[in-house]
Parts: C-alpha cells; sequence; structure tokens
C-alpha cells in the first residue's frame, strides 16, 4: 500500500477516534440531566450517513460537481494560516478556515478526514437540538426529533461539505439548546451555552451569528418576563439588561439602514451581482435594499425564496437533481409547519419561543443576503432543523388538543386546558 494511502486512512481513524469521543462526551452530558434521552440510534445512524454519502462521493468522482469550487479556497486558505493570515482573525472572523487548519497542521489530515470532523460538528449540533426539544416537550418528542434530523437528506449532504454550514449547524443547535434551558429556568450555564452558539456563529457567518445573537436577546427578554410573572425577582436585572442591549440593537440598525450607509450598499452591489443572470435558471429577480421602506417591502419576497427556491422543477444537471429530494423534503416540512402552527396559535411562543426566536432572525439574515437560488438552498439548509424541531414541539399540541372532526370549537376548549410541558396526552405519530 503506498505511503499517501496508508496515512489517508491513519488520519481517516484519527479523525473517526476524535470526533466519537466528542460526540459521545457531549452526548453523557446531555443524558446526564435528562432522565429517558435515549437518542443512540439516531446519532449512529446519522454520523454513518453523512459518512456513507461522503465517501459514495469521494469514490464516485462526483465532488467537483457536487460540492461547488469553494473547497479549493478554503483549504488552500487554512495550509497558509500563520504565514498570509493570523491565527487570530481565522478564530474570530473565518472558524471554519482555523478548524482545517488545526487539524492541516497537527497531523497534516486529508481531505476525508477533514469531512469526518465536520460531520461530527454537525451531529453535535442535531444532538443539542433534540435536547431542546426534550426541555421543551418531553423523551419520546425528543427521539422523534433525533431521527428526523439525523435523515433529513439536504442536511444530510452539505454535513460534510468542507464549508461554513456544519459550523453553523453546532451553532445554531447550541444556541436553541441554550435557549430552551433559560426558558425553563434562568440559569447561567443556558444563559453561556447561548451566547457560545452566537460567537461561533459570529466567528463563521458574521451577519447570521449577529441575527442568531439579536434573536437569542429575545428569548432571554420573554423568559425575563415569564421568570417575573412566577415570581422571580432576579428576572429584573437581567430584563433590564437584556431590554437596554436590544435598543442599543436598535440604534445600530437605524444607523446602518441610513440610505447610502456603506452596509446597504454592499447589500444592493451584491443583489445586483448575483440575481440577475440570464445564463442561470436559479438566478432570483432583483429587489430594492436602498432603504429601510424598501427593505421591508423585499424582505418577504426573499424569505419566500430561501424557503421554497429552486422550485421541484428547476433541475438542469445531476447536482440540482439529487437535491430535488431535500427540496420535497422542505416543502413537505414548512406545509405541516404551517398546519401546525395555525391549529397551536394562541400558545406559539409559550410552546416554542426558544426555537422560534433564533430561528426567525437567522431566517431574516439568508433573506438579506441570498442573491440565487443556489445559495438560497443552502442557507436553507439552516433552516430545516429549526424547523423540524418546531414541528415536532407544536405537533405535540396540536395532539394535546384533541383535534377531531368535531373542528376548532373543541380543539380551543382543550387548548385552554394545555398544562406543563410533558403532560400525558395522545399522540398522533
Amino acid at each position: 500500500m503506498p505511503d499517501a494511502d496508508l496515512h489517508n486512512i491513519e488520519t481517516y481513524l484519527i479523525a473517526l477516534c476524535i470526533g466519537g469521543w466528542l460526540l459521545a462526551l457531549v452526548y453523557i452530558q446531555l443524558r446526564r440531566s435528562r432522565p429517558g434521552f435515549q437518542i443512540t440510534g439516531p446519532l449512529i445512524v446519522g454520523v454513518a450517513v453523512r459518512l456513507s454519502l461522503s465517501l459514495f462521493v469521494a469514490v464516485t468522482g462526483l465532488g467537483a460537481s457536487l460540492r461547488g469550487g469553494d473547497e479549493p479556497g478554503f483549504i488552500d486558505a487554512a495550509q497558509h494560516l500563520g504565514a498570509t493570515t493570523p491565527w487570530l482573525h481565522a478564530i474570530t472572523s473565518d472558524l471554519y478556515v482555523a478548524v482545517f487548519g488545526v487539524q492541516l497542521k497537527l497531523f497534516n489530515a486529508s481531505l476525508e478526514s477533514l469531512r469526518v470532523t465536520q460531520v461530527f460538528i454537525t451531529v453535535i449540533g442535531l444532538a443539542l437540538l433534540a435536547a431542546a426539544v426534550y426541555d421543551l416537550t418531553d423523551q419520546r418528542r425528543a427521539r422523534i426529533a433525533a431521527w428526523l434530523l439525523a435523515l433529513e437528506p439536504a442536511s444530510a449532504f452539505f454535513s460534510s461539505l468542507l464549508h461554513k454550514e456544519p459550523l453553523m449547524y453546532l451553532a445554531v443547535g447550541l444556541a436553541i439548546y441554550g435557549a430552551a434551558r433559560v426558558w425553563r429556568r434562568l440559569d447561567t450555564a443556558g444563559l453561556a451555552l447561548m451566547i457560545g452558539g452566537c460567537l461561533v456563529g459570529v466567528a463563521t457567518r458574521d451577519y447570521a451569528g449577529f441575527f442568531l445573537l439579536a434573536g437569542c436577546a429575545l428569548v432571554l427578554s420573554h423568559a425575563s418576563i415569564l421568570h417575573l410573572g412566577r415570581g422571580q425577582a432576579r428576572s429584573i436585572p437581567l430584563l433590564v439588561l437584556v431590554i437596554g442591549a436590544l435598543g442599543l440593537g436598535a440604534v445600530e440598525a437605524v444607523r446602518v439602514t441610513q440610505p447610502g450607509s456603506p452596509v446597504l450598499n454592499r447589500l444592493r452591489a451584491s443583489q445586483s451581482f448575483n440575481s440577475v443572470d440570464p445564463n442561470s435558471h436559479l438566478g432570483l429577480e432583483p429587489v430594492d435594499f436602498s432603504n429601510r421602506t424598501s427593505i421591508l417591502e423585499s424582505l418577504p419576497v426573499r424569505i419566500r425564496d430561501v424557503l421554497l427556491r429552486p422550485y421541484p422543477w428547476q433541475v438542469r444537471n445531476l447536482s440540482q437533481q439529487l437535491g430535488l429530494l431535500g427540496t420535497v423534503v422542505a416543502l413537505l416540512t414548512f406545509f405541516l409547519l404551517l398546519r401546525v402552527l395555525w391549529w397551536a396559535r394562541g400558545s406559539i411562543l409559550q410552546r416554542a419561543g426558544p426555537i422560534i426566536y433564533p430561528s426567525l432572525l437567522t431566517l431574516i439574515a439568508y433573506a438579506l443576503t441570498t442573491g440565487n437560488a443556489g445559495t438560497g438552498f443552502r442557507y436553507r439548509t439552516n433552516m430545516i432543523g429549526p424547523a423540524l424541531a418546531l414541528l415536532v414541539v407544536l405537533w405535540r399540541v396540536r395532539a394535546t388538543a384533541g383535534l377531531s372532526d368535531e373542528g376548532p370549537a373543541r380543539a380551543a376548549g382543550a387548548r385552554s386546558r394545555i398544562g406543563a410541558p410533558r403532560m400525558a396526552a395522545g399522540y398522533p405519530w
């Protein structure tokens, strides 16, 4: 066996051992305070599916056509860390490059071993999302969510990409998991986890990270009000602090959305460059981001584009044909989510605020920066995980509401009797 092949196998096994150890460590910690939290099967299957897809793409030689052209540039940047780019800058601004660089410097990792690390980073994020579902509902809901997250096809493919997505899956998972802990009780551990997730997001994809931070601030403010109503006086200083931070954020938002500001100029230039491409069927219609009014008018259009496009009939090559499965799953997820949002109205934020606030703000970030349907498809994979978790959490409300052919009147009466999370109920699964 050639030395290069032997080295690649060794680094692959090293990445498997380190990634498996980290995932097991996180899982053991999550189970310690959650009786019945058993998602071993989904985690193993999630890792196996992602690694199998990565190896399949490598063996068939489809990587160049399926994975896009960003990977070589990122790997080149990682190889030159310390020489052309300071490590501190990479850690704080291009965290994904730093993650690659550490592995390349320590044991000259092969590309496939780097993909193994990406897979484990993703699955840790999914485990955190499942734990958040547990905290908001019960152990059965958590297992269902874990299986859905493990098998979701678009995320399964992008999990092994040498790109920003795996770290963003981790960032969102950390933030929502911390938010669910804060929602139940105002503890410093939950706050630290939320902040940690936001920092990972900012260091990976800054605009999405800052919006994720804003969503977590909304979670904190809402949770502080809830706990204040329960007589917990310690929520008062936290509420004041969060309101002050939100006020400062609002002032900054007003400043950067002044007509002619550098931020708006960059947004407008990006949209002009990406959205109108006569040679691409994935181009999006132009939107106007020149002032606050036009942003508010155009934002719903771009949110629709991120969530729904490319449409199932927009397939012209192998990459887009394989992505059709992810598109169909996404459309089905959003359709079901709309149904349960309607049936759970009146208790949506009470039940799922820790998922809704961060997800909605992150969606706005992606809607503002998406220039074509191809990029939007990749961004959407960051939304599917929280959407599936939200679907599971709110489907429980739908079941608890006693839906039947007797109509919404009976359901409304049942909703008024909904109690604390983890109540006994009949489930439709």
